[in-house]
């Protein structure tokens, strides 16, 4: 028995180097399917499969406050009445984002962090290598001056030095002591800014007394452990209930509406980027679904050919079933030669994901060719192989070996193989056409995103954060102006001022009060709030649209001003004036409006124009600020020059974050750009198959048809009727592949409806662009077979018959 499969293999191997093209492009149509699946489950797994580095992952939760109209963060309020009423949540950790400057050993160097709550840790499941975490006493108020550092900020800052714990350190001008270091495998939840790294954790500071005095003050990210078995569904049933009493108890705090979003925490941590990761794993599946059709495609028109050869070794005592186990025996090694070629693809596929990913996606440094994954991609590829190779085996099952052995069979080949072959052409076209369409969707959508007007001029606009440490407000408004007026002074400064948040990055929004007007505490129009200096509106070219802008006299020997934006303005004094009226936000003074300015993009590009309050910074001058500059060129060639002049205010301070305007333009279209660029490639390349497959079917069409078209051409079928003769066969394929698609793609498109902005999932142009870019590669597929019959010699066609 072994002997026979050694002879069979040794058969299937001489058969596929019979034909070296055929057998190249079987396998390079299966390595380009089994490359792009394996790149992007790769990345799937990594991101939304794999679970998540803490103790009992599954049971933990994102958890913010809702409404009923959006969802947002949550207070610290609400989360400790959670923690003492909720039976279906164990705890709820809160963080925010948070920054140090760390003096006094080597150079002042930046860090960026988070506080936490004291039961954050726990509630994750995470354990420090090295001391311990907060208790609740170091997280009330006033808060205790301790920090737990990660692994790599002790090893880096510290040697990895074992007695670090108890040591003291200056942060921000002030005595902190080392409580604890975080282990190396410690995964640390996402800040604002994606690209940002936490190195330090410290007490977030629970004020019972503040908490209460503004019950729904939402500012805090938040995640849960759920208790025992209960599942989201139950516990956000559960607070639903809570909410109900709470605004009963609360009305002026919580609207009829309000409750609570809880979904798994990976999914919160994927995000937006879920969507685009499902597309691209149903696009790579499409593209394996190509090629396999390909692939069957391939091997059913090498199996039509060799009729004659199966009819003879069966005339010649060989069984059928010998025969159907040589050609699975070349599927398996197409399989293995295509999933080698695959593999190889797939580690250039997985660094290229990963290196286009926008950097909201989590867990970046994660993705990777793990075991799962590759078993997964081989186990595909051989099983679209084999399955290929099932099409041509049940065909020489099925030949009559006397028909066979006449001329007319073997110079023909059946029927029911080319229509199979014609079938797969059709499948192939329309997938392909389900994500041309797709892509196109997303074109038009990027188009449209960066048509949007922002409010604002990135162009040439540099910007940095420098770290002041807190001193006399007087004394660092000073500074910062000096800051402002040396950037100012460099030649190719136009224009330069600073502001807390730039627009794109991250907003702070605040509780608004109008003088003269009934409040509104659950109104869900909270603007975002802005502190300015110098000329920043003028250096992102954000339009005056009436009154002034501020002085250096305002809010330091003149009442406090504001400006406000054109939609704060809209909404808040429908009808009227807003110049010389009085604004407060939260609990501090009152400012009178003196100038309205245009509107901001400030939280994405896709979402509605929201208000924004513009204060001076000399209210709050110790408030972390960033500078912004617009230059007359390229704005990397002022970084240095830039940096200079500040150190030339205060040589010690550090800074860091230095990004062009434009940046964070392109960050807030990255989810849509990466979703385009992996589905577009899964589109180019099944077009490109489709193509193959079209080309394939019709070329063996031509070479089976050949008597024919010979006596056609005797008979006086000009060169262009043969032409039309075959194209006409090939383009009825296309069109049928194209209505298909058509139907298919409608359907398809309306799970990316999240990743559209501008245009409809069923957009006509769209669909009809993607059946033009079909049609018109089906008719270069069909060129070539159709100049090929039209140079067909009669006498020689006919000799051959």
């Amino acid at each position: 028995m072994t002997d026979t499969l050694a002879l069979d293999f040794t058969h299937a191997a001489r058969a596929l180097r019979r034909g070296p093209m055929a057998t190249a492009i079987a396998m390079l149509t299966l390595a380009l399917g089994v490359g792009a699946n394996t790149a992007v489950l790769s990345v799937f797994e990594s991101i939304l499969v794999r679970p998540l580095p803490y103790p009992r992952a599954d049971r933990l939760v994102a958890v913010a406050q809702a409404d009923g109209m959006r969802a947002g963060d949550i207070s610290p309020w609400v989360a400790r009445t959670i923690e003492e009423q909720s039976t279906t949540i164990d705890a709820v950790g809160l963080y925010t984002d948070g920054q140090w400057v760390m003096t006094g050993e080597g150079d002042a160097e930046v860090f960026r962090g988070q506080r936490v709550s004291a039961g954050f840790f726990e509630t994750l499941g995470v354990r420090p290598l090295l001391g311990r975490v907060f208790t609740r006493d170091e997280d009330g108020a006033p808060r205790a001056s301790v920090v737990v550092l990660t692994s790599e900020l002790w090893t880096t800052r510290f040697g990895a030095d074992p007695g670090v714990v108890g040591r003291l350190v200056t942060l921000n001008g002030s005595p902190y002591r080392i409580i604890g270091v975080l282990g190396r495998e410690f995964e640390p939840l996402r800040m604002t800014n994606p690209a940002e790294e936490p190195r330090i954790f410290a007490p977030l500071g629970y004020n019972a007394v503040a908490a209460a005095q503004c019950r729904n003050c939402a500012s805090l990210h938040g995640v849960a452990r759920l208790a025992g078995d209960a599942s989201p569904a139950r516990a956000r049933a559960e607070l639903a209930g809570m909410f109900r009493r709470l605004h009963d108890q609360y009305p002026a705090d919580f609207g009829p509406d309000a409750g609570m979003q809880i979904e798994p925490l990976k999914d919160r941590l994927a995000g937006p980027l879920r969507t685009a990761l499902w597309l691209a794993l149903a696009a790579g599946a499409c593209v394996l679904l190509i090629a396999f059709a390909n692939l069957a495609g391939l091997l059913l028109a090498r199996a039509s050919a060799r009729t004659a050869e199966f009819a003879l070794r069966g005339a010649l005592g060989s069984s059928r079933a010998r025969t159907v186990r040589q050609l699975l025996f070349e599927s398996g090694i197409i399989a293995a030669g295509g999933c080698a070629a695959g593999l190889l693809l797939a580690r250039g596929g997985v660094a290229a994901v990963a290196a286009m990913a926008p950097r909201e996606l989590p867990r970046l440094h994660e993705i990777a060719v793990d075991r799962r994954v590759l078993l997964t991609a081989i186990a595909l590829g051989i099983l679209t192989a084999i399955a290929a190779g099932l099409a041509p085996a049940w065909l020489s099952w099925r030949t009559d070996l006397n028909d066979a052995l006449k001329r007319q069979a073997a110079r023909h080949g059946g029927s029911s193989g080319s229509r199979a072959r014609a079938a797969l052409v059709v499948a192939e076209v329309s997938l392909a056409f389900v994500l041309i369409a797709a892509t196109g969707l997303l074109v038009k959508t990027m188009d449209r995103l960066l048509r949007v007007d922002a409010g604002f001029d990135a162009a040439h606009v540099l910007t940095m954060t420098p770290v002041m440490l807190a001193g006399p407000d007087e004394a660092v408004l000073v500074e910062k102006r000096r800051m402002i007026d040396a950037v100012l002074a460099l030649p190719q400064v136009e224009a330069a001022g600073m502001v807390n948040d730039v627009p794109l990055s991250h907003t702070v929004k605040f509780p608004c009060a109008i003088e003269g007007q009934d409040a509104d505490a659950r109104s869900p129009a909270r603007p975002d709030v802005f502190w300015i200096e110098g000329a920043y509106l003028q250096a992102l070219r954000i339009p005056l649209r009436r009154g002034r802008l501020f002085t250096r006299d305002d809010g330091v020997t003149t009442p406090p001003a504001v400006l406000v934006s054109e939609a704060f303005a809209r909404l808040r004094f429908p009808g009227a004036d807003p110049l010389g009226h009085r604004i407060r936000l939260a609990d501090g003074p009152w400012l009178t409006i003196v100038g309205i300015v245009g509107d901001v993009k400030n939280e994405a590009l896709d979402r509605p124009v929201g208000e924004a309050v513009y204060q001076p910074l000399a209210l709050n001058p110790n408030h972390y600020i960033r500078i912004a500059a617009r230059t007359a060129g390229d704005p990397w060639r002022l970084e240095r020059p830039i940096r200079a002049a500040v150190r030339a205010i205060d040589p010690l301070v550090p800074i860091f974050h230095v990004q062009p305007m434009d940046d964070y333009l392109a960050s807030s279209v990255a989810r849509r750009r990466f979703a385009l660029t992996l589905i577009s490639t899964f589109g180019l390349l099944a077009l490109v198959l489709a193509a193959i497959g079209q080309y394939g079917l019709l070329a063996y069409a031509v070479t089976l048809r050949t008597p024919e078209l010979g006596i056609r051409a005797a008979l006086g079928a000009t060169k262009r009727n043969l032409m039309r003769l075959v194209m006409t066969s090939g383009l009825a394929l296309s069109g049928a592949g194209v209505l298909i698609g058509l139907v298919l793609s409608i359907a398809a498109t309306r799970t990316m409806q999240s990743l559209l902005f501008g245009v409809s999932a069923a957009d006509m142009l769209t669909l009809a662009g993607a059946s033009v870019v079909l049609a018109a590669t089906g008719a270069i597929a069909c060129a070539v077979p159709a100049r090929r019959a039209a140079r067909i010699d009669p006498l020689e066609a006919m000799r051959l018959d």
